[in-house]
């Protein structure tokens, strides 16, 4: 058990069910204490600003997700989507610690990204939701055996997927971002939260990519990027799975719960309205040298 800083809130991991080891969690606060200092924020509060993109009715907000939230959202990730999750539950990914661990430092890495989101409940500000989304890269079809025996089995079916949604020849485009995990808790689901959390993510996409492409692999997030204008572009049954190939033939046991996997994939359009950003000119050496002055001077203070 751990306490965040700058908050009162207390995280538990239960290293027992989950499998996170305590020396793993410190490497992820040195990562984020590393990003803090690479992104030249001169404190924290700079770093913990959040955009708010959506407010819902039934009483929830949408913000980015900023580095104060990463080990609350990653642990968000790890309790509920992996427990929930169709493919996880079926080959039992919760129980497999190197798949756990191989799993938590592949979203640390897409949160990275700053393309994801969390929902929280007004009032309470409690964490309801996430979704994690980065720029997809070819590279993420590889598929190591470090990673963990079940991570592996669910990457194989995730990529033959891809492999056979060939978006890249059926939506020519060459860049996109792409959901990884869309997350509600049970008792916070049927409120609008997983909805707002895509739309959220699109709008984000629409300044960064041409399209946005997530492989959805149950019924209620399939609904979801449907009333976003998302397309099929591939869907595998489960229940055919052991007709099809063998080796996939252990996630035919999210059939009848869930009908298939899919890969679907909305066609972005530019924003009417840029957001008013602006960019530093100044030469990222310049920058580096002008924080450590900066710093050095607080020392003196």
């Amino acid at each position: 058990m751990f306490v965040r800083k700058n908050t009162k809130q207390t995280i538990d991991w239960d290293e027992r069910r989950s499998l996170i080891k305590e020396s793993d969690l410190i490497t992820l606060r040195l990562r984020i204490l590393a990003l803090k200092k690479s992104r030249l924020y001169d404190d924290s509060s700079s770093a913990d600003a959040s955009m708010v993109w959506e407010r819902v009715s039934t009483g929830y907000r949408i913000i980015d997700l900023q580095l104060n939230r990463y080990l609350q959202a990653l642990h968000f990730v790890l309790i509920h989507f992996c427990q929930t999750e169709p493919l996880f539950k079926v080959v039992g990914l919760y129980n497999d610690a190197m798949s756990m661990k191989a799993f938590m430092n592949k979203v640390f890495k897409q949160m990275e990204n700053a393309i994801s989101f969390c929902a929280l409940q007004e009032g309470t500000n409690d964490l309801v939701g996430v979704l994690v989304a980065s720029t997809f890269e070819k590279s993420q079809w590889l598929v190591k055996k470090e990673q963990g025996e079940t991570l592996r089995q669910i990457l194989l079916l995730r990529n033959y997927v891809v492999a056979k949604a060939q978006f890249y020849k059926v939506t020519n485009v060459d860049k996109f971002v792409c959901v990884d995990v869309l997350c509600v808790k049970p008792d916070h689901q049927n409120n609008g939260v997983g909805t707002a959390l895509l739309r959220s993510c699109v709008a984000r996409a629409s300044y960064l990519a041409a399209a946005c492409v997530g492989q959805f692999t149950s019924g209620a997030a399939q609904t979801i990027a449907n009333r976003l204008d998302f397309k099929m572009l591939y869907q595998l049954p489960y229940e055919q799975l052991s007709k099809r190939k063998s080796r996939f033939e252990i996630f035919q046991a999210c059939y009848p719960e869930n009908y298939s996997i899919a890969c679907m994939a909305v066609q972005l359009s530019p924003p009417k309205f840029q957001l008013p950003i602006t960019f530093d000119s100044t030469p990222a050496k310049t920058q580096r040298e002008n924080y450590e002055k900066r710093r050095k001077a607080r020392r003196k203070e």
